[in-house]
């Protein structure tokens, strides 16, 4: 790199720093994304958009607490209140995707492989709403 860096006059090296730093700003930047949100009280399947943070998806789901597990093998994921069988909901409708356990309430499809770094699910909406089963 240096001797490519010697022969432009710097010039690579400078558009190789200021690649690196695009790419490291790409991942950690806030974007709006479209999620599934899946409502067991009104039984629907909709689209939102949200911004790509954690807190857009706790605020959707309504509780601080979640967990996730995977729907497919595109990293595509439910998000759901981790305590929704301990509290008192009464009244809360419950769903389940494929044969995964049960959920109470509100739940987001998002994709994520790694739980930190979230984007829109690549299932589509009619795929998925084929696989939800409500309670």
């Amino acid at each position: 790199m240096a001797a490519l860096a010697k022969n432009y006059g710097g010039l690579m090296r400078l558009e190789f720093l200021t690649y690196n730093l695009a790419y490291s700003n790409s991942k950690n930047k806030r974007h709006a994304m479209k999620v599934f949100l899946i409502n067991a009280n009104l039984k629907v399947v909709t689209e939102v958009e949200i911004e790509s943070t954690r807190e857009a998806i706790q605020e959707l789901i309504g509780f601080k607490t979640i967990d996730a597990d995977e729907i497919d093998s595109n990293f595509d994921q439910l998000f759901f209140d981790e305590e929704c069988f301990i509290r008192q909901q009464d009244q809360k409708g419950r769903f389940k995707v494929d044969n995964l356990a049960p959920v109470v309430g509100m739940g987001v499809i998002v994709n994520s492989a790694d739980g930190k770094i979230f984007d829109s699910p690549k299932i589509n909406l009619a795929d998925l709403t084929k696989r939800v089963t409500f309670l």
